[in-house]
């Protein structure tokens, strides 16, 4: 059942697309044309604050053209780099990523298959699919499950992101 009518989605939708505009900020990963780093740099931004992600991503690119290079590395080299972010574990996740991809030669171009690589999780997946591919996907994170809960005064917590009804409200919201 729909939580807006027609009329109501679509001054939603321009709100939220004028407060995007008005707030844009200008990242190196927006920017890119590689899709591998455009991939790593969603890795990086788990649970990380933008700012504190540029120099890393600065220095992962130039370090890491492409999967093949790091599949030459390893995890611990890979781990230097990133180390400043915390959560060290990305490092491995990014090794493995790099090592499945050069060995595919591909990035895949479905939420299933995305999530089915090292590291990439629903989120990782539809970040990717809808700015780097400009393919529709639902992007759901806390800032939309708090957003979401509050606009219907609904409680939320760490599992709402998995709930149907905030999916269903996601999935109307977000043009094609």
């Amino acid at each position: 059942m729909p939580y807006f009518s027609q009329h109501h989605l679509r001054s939603f939708r321009k709100r939220i697309i004028d407060w995007g505009v008005d707030g844009y900020q200008d990242y190196p990963w927006r920017r890119t044309e590689n899709k591998w780093h455009a991939l790593v740099a969603e890795i990086l931004l788990q649970r990380t604050k933008a700012q504190a992600v540029i120099p890393v991503y600065k220095e992962f690119v130039n370090r890491y053209p492409s999967p093949h290079e790091v599949q030459e590395s390893s995890p611990e080299e890979i781990s230097k780099i990133i180390y400043s972010l915390g959560l060290e574990w990305r490092a491995l996740q990014i090794f493995n990523l790099g090592c499945k991809l050069s060995t595919r030669g591909f990035i895949p171009e479905t939420i299933s298959e995305l999530t089915n690589l090292p590291g990439v999780g629903n989120y990782s997946a539809s970040a990717y699919l809808s700015f780097k591919l400009n393919k529709y996907a639902i992007i759901i994170d806390a800032n939309v499950v708090r957003f979401l809960a509050r606009i219907t005064g609904r409680d939320y917590d760490g599992e709402t992101r998995r709930e149907a009804w905030l999916k269903e409200l996601a999935r109307e919201i977000t043009p094609q």
